[in-house]
């Protein structure tokens, strides 16, 4: 919620939701480039993640502050 970033959604329009298709200048395509993406970062590290909105495929980048989740 603070990076901006939506959860898939139901609304009257139809399905709302954000995939990660980038983090800095790594190309997301699947899981595992997601998970290699973040290696070597670090907690309070900062980070451009690029965004396909969806519906409409409306693409954005949001800087992130990365949180090691317990």
């Amino acid at each position: 919620d603070k990076a901006g970033l939506r959860s898939m959604k139901e609304t009257t329009g139809g399905v709302d939701f954000d995939v990660i298709v980038g983090i800095g200048e790594e190309r997301i395509k699947n899981y595992d480039d997601l998970y290699g993406a973040f290696e070597g970062q670090e907690d309070g590290d900062k980070v451009e993640v690029m965004i396909e909105r969806h519906p409409g495929k409306k693409v954005e980048v949001v800087e992130v502050e990365l949180a090691r989740l317990d």
